[in-house]
């Protein structure tokens, strides 16, 4: 995060143009247990603070379900599920949709005067349509039918303003499931802190949770990091105490509830959370076990490659006949012993080693690689005879079916 006075300065009119919106419609933070999805989402943007550009901090059921605070721009986010079929243009106009919200929102920030930083989202559980007209919209919201633009109006949103509010927003389909979301972001925790127990990751996401859960209802007991010293740090105003401080969730609040961040995969770990950002964290399994130990992009890349092409062969061999599978397992129980093996002969040649030590994905690898013929003679009945790394490809997708952690697990 930029400290820098300037940034400082352009974060504390931020978070006072956030105050004088008024914390509007308050019924989010009664109904705390019906958001708990929305709760996990915001634990998604809450990390997002480690990144250099990443916003400072959260601020949550203020004016929104969530508005991510950058130095000089505010983030108004409305989150939303959905239990089956998929969006459209047309649902994410009706009243709770989504956009009536955003509509109101918009309108607050025009009243206040701060329609200058403002930006307006949507994140939506599930997929959009694939009709053309639908894609264009949550692609780009200017592309609005007339329609669309009719159901802004009843909502409430003024013609004059109808291009600037649609050009302000944006629409994020696929967002992680209320299945998947916990997933994610223990994932993204374990890539985060790669050389910590399973209890303690899972332990740093509950006292998150915690912490979301109390600034989502106002919970004074459960705050770690007190408004009055935030407003001091970035010289916000004279109020010492905003009404809506409880609600913030900052980047120093964040860092003193996870366990001390390894200096060594600060950049991978960066380029992760920046990828979560990006794409709604549609992270495989195989990436997020090899990030988390310590492999480095073009790694992951290449493992990824090894694995595509080795499906080929794997999908091949389970359509060939009724013994395709048992044929497979076969061999998994030989590859696993042999890679589990690599694994363990890298940790003990690493005593002494804090590189290795710090990436033994990056070993494990290599070390894999230089072993590719011997895992070939593993393959007794020739299911991936035709590729070279075809078994080192094959390990790959047992890595994505979470059976090989590219560490010694013992």
């Amino acid at each position: 995060m930029d400290a820098s006075p300037e940034n400082e300065g352009l974060t504390g009119l931020a978070l006072a143009a956030l105050e004088g919106l008024g914390t509007g419609e308050p019924a989010g933070a009664l109904t705390l247990a019906r958001y708990r999805y929305q709760t996990k989402m915001t634990i998604s943007a809450w990390l997002t603070c480690l990144l250099p550009d990443g916003p400072v901090a959260i601020a949550c059921e203020r004016v929104e379900d969530q508005v991510l605070v950058y130095p000089a721009c505010l983030r108004f986010q409305q989150v939303k599920t959905r239990d089956k079929g998929v969006w459209t243009p047309g649902k994410v106009c009706e009243d709770g949709g989504g956009l009536d919200s955003l509509v109101r929102s918009y309108n607050m920030a025009q009243a206040a005067g701060q329609l200058g930083i403002a930006k307006f989202e949507l994140l939506l559980e599930g997929p959009s349509t694939d009709s053309p007209s639908g894609v264009a919209f949550f692609a780009d919201a200017s592309t609005a039918s007339a329609k669309v633009r009719t159901r802004l109006g009843d909502h409430g949103l003024p013609v004059e303003q109808m291009d600037d509010f649609l050009s302000r927003l944006r629409l994020y389909p696929n967002s992680p499931s209320r299945d998947t979301v916990d997933g994610v972001n223990i994932l993204t925790l374990a890539c985060l802190l790669p050389d910590q127990s399973g209890y303690t990751i899972l332990t740093t996401y509950t006292k998150l949770l915690d912490a979301a859960g109390a600034a989502q209802a106002a919970d004074t007991s459960l705050t770690r990091t007190p408004w009055q010293e935030v407003v001091a740090a970035l010289d916000a105003g004279n109020d010492p105490t905003p009404a809506f401080g409880l609600q913030v969730l900052t980047h120093d609040g964040l860092v003193e509830l996870l366990p001390p961040l390894p200096h060594v995969e600060l950049v991978d770990q960066q380029a992760l959370l920046r990828r979560v950002a990006e794409t709604g964290a549609n992270l495989s399994a195989l990436e997020v076990k090899m990030v988390s130990a310590g492999a480095r992009p073009e790694t992951v890349m290449e493992a990824k490659t090894k694995r595509a092409l080795a499906e080929v062969l794997r999908q091949q061999a389970l359509a060939a006949s009724d013994e395709g599978a048992a044929r497979l397992e076969r061999l998994t129980v030989n590859v696993l012993t042999f890679a589990n093996a690599v694994a363990k002969s890298v940790r003990l040649a690493a005593v002494g080693n804090p590189a290795v030590a710090a990436r033994p994905a990056e070993a494990t690898f290599a070390e894999l690689v230089l072993k590719v013929n011997e895992l070939r003679t593993l393959d007794v009945e020739g299911i991936f005879a035709s590729e070279p790394y075809g078994v080192l490809g094959y390990l790959c997708h047992l890595s994505d079916e979470c059976r090989f952690p590219w560490r010694d697990a013992s």
